[in-house]
Protein backbone atom coordinates (compact mmCIF):
# COMPACT_ATOMS: atom_id res chain seq x y z
CA UNK A 1 0.00 0.00 0.00
CA UNK A 2 1.64 3.47 -0.96
CA UNK A 3 2.68 5.12 2.48
CA UNK A 4 0.29 8.35 1.70
CA UNK A 5 -2.84 6.40 0.95
CA UNK A 6 -5.42 5.94 3.21
CA UNK A 7 -8.73 4.58 3.27
CA UNK A 8 -12.49 5.36 4.29
CA UNK A 9 -15.91 4.79 4.19
CA UNK A 10 -19.11 5.84 5.56
CA UNK A 11 -19.26 4.01 9.10
CA UNK A 12 -15.11 3.58 9.49
CA UNK A 13 -12.24 5.79 10.76
CA UNK A 14 -9.41 7.00 8.68
CA UNK A 15 -6.87 4.00 8.94
CA UNK A 16 -3.33 5.32 7.51
CA UNK A 17 -0.36 3.09 6.27
CA UNK A 18 1.53 4.32 9.76
CA UNK A 19 -1.90 3.10 11.81
CA UNK A 20 -1.74 -0.06 9.93
CA UNK A 21 2.07 -0.69 10.23
CA UNK A 22 1.36 -0.04 13.89
CA UNK A 23 -1.23 -2.68 14.06
CA UNK A 24 1.00 -5.32 12.06
CA UNK A 25 3.41 -4.54 14.06
CA UNK A 26 1.29 -5.50 17.30
CA UNK A 27 0.26 -8.82 15.47
CA UNK A 28 3.72 -9.50 14.90
CA UNK A 29 4.46 -9.93 18.22
CA UNK A 30 1.48 -12.50 19.15
CA UNK A 31 -0.84 -10.09 19.79
CA UNK A 32 -4.57 -10.83 18.18
CA UNK A 33 -5.94 -8.45 16.11
CA UNK A 34 -8.57 -7.77 19.00
CA UNK A 35 -6.12 -7.04 21.38
CA UNK A 36 -4.41 -4.73 18.98
CA UNK A 37 -6.60 -2.97 17.85
CA UNK A 38 -8.10 -1.96 21.92
CA UNK A 39 -4.17 -0.90 22.63
CA UNK A 40 -4.09 2.72 23.33
CA UNK A 41 -4.32 5.33 19.62
CA UNK A 42 -4.44 2.41 17.63
CA UNK A 43 -7.70 2.32 15.15
CA UNK A 44 -10.69 0.74 15.24
CA UNK A 45 -11.02 -3.54 14.48
CA UNK A 46 -13.84 -2.66 12.04
CA UNK A 47 -11.41 -0.07 10.07
CA UNK A 48 -8.29 -2.75 9.85
CA UNK A 49 -10.76 -5.48 8.76
CA UNK A 50 -12.54 -2.99 5.94
CA UNK A 51 -8.92 -2.23 4.60
CA UNK A 52 -7.82 -6.34 4.88
CA UNK A 53 -11.16 -7.11 2.68
CA UNK A 54 -10.17 -3.85 0.22
CA UNK A 55 -6.64 -4.80 -0.15
CA UNK A 56 -5.40 -8.14 -1.18
CA UNK A 57 -1.84 -6.75 -0.75
CA UNK A 58 -2.75 -5.64 2.98
CA UNK A 59 -4.72 -8.95 3.39
CA UNK A 60 -1.17 -10.73 2.89
CA UNK A 61 1.10 -8.65 5.00
CA UNK A 62 -1.62 -9.36 7.73
CA UNK A 63 -1.40 -12.79 7.42
CA UNK A 64 2.50 -12.32 7.09
CA UNK A 65 2.33 -10.90 10.61
CA UNK A 66 -0.25 -13.31 11.97
CA UNK A 67 2.50 -16.37 11.03
CA UNK A 68 5.25 -14.35 12.97
CA UNK A 69 3.56 -13.31 15.86
CA UNK A 70 2.12 -17.36 16.10
CA UNK A 71 5.65 -18.46 15.94
CA UNK A 72 6.25 -15.23 18.76
CA UNK A 73 3.62 -16.81 21.08
CA UNK A 74 5.17 -20.36 20.47
CA UNK A 75 8.61 -19.12 21.53
CA UNK A 76 6.55 -17.61 24.96
CA UNK A 77 4.67 -20.32 25.66
CA UNK A 78 8.03 -22.63 25.39
CA UNK A 79 9.53 -20.05 27.94
CA UNK A 80 6.71 -20.67 30.70
CA UNK A 81 6.61 -24.20 29.88
CA UNK A 82 10.54 -24.56 31.33
CA UNK A 83 9.71 -22.69 34.19
CA UNK A 84 6.24 -23.90 35.14
CA UNK A 85 5.27 -23.70 38.69
CA UNK A 86 3.21 -27.67 38.66
CA UNK A 87 -0.06 -26.02 39.63
CA UNK A 88 -0.27 -24.01 36.26
CA UNK A 89 1.36 -26.87 33.83
CA UNK A 90 -1.83 -28.09 32.56
CA UNK A 91 -3.20 -24.71 31.47
CA UNK A 92 -0.31 -23.99 29.80
CA UNK A 93 -0.06 -27.65 28.22
CA UNK A 94 -3.51 -26.97 26.72
CA UNK A 95 -2.17 -23.38 25.31
CA UNK A 96 0.53 -25.10 24.13
CA UNK A 97 -1.25 -27.80 22.43
CA UNK A 98 -3.80 -24.95 20.49
CA UNK A 99 -0.84 -22.59 19.84
CA UNK A 100 0.72 -25.93 17.65
CA UNK A 101 -2.42 -26.42 15.99
CA UNK A 102 -2.62 -22.82 14.75
CA UNK A 103 1.17 -22.44 13.70
CA UNK A 104 0.35 -25.89 12.02
CA UNK A 105 -2.34 -24.24 9.66
CA UNK A 106 0.30 -21.44 8.85
CA UNK A 107 3.20 -23.49 8.27
CA UNK A 108 1.17 -26.32 5.32
CA UNK A 109 1.38 -23.34 2.79
CA UNK A 110 5.31 -22.82 3.62
CA UNK A 111 6.29 -26.39 1.73
CA UNK A 112 4.49 -26.01 -1.40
Amino acid sequence: MPSNTVRQTRSVKLLSDRNFQRVLAAVREGNTLDTACSMKSMPTKEAVLKLLSDSPECEAQMVRARRIGVWMQLDRINDRLNSADPAELQVLKELASHIRWLAGKFTVDMFE
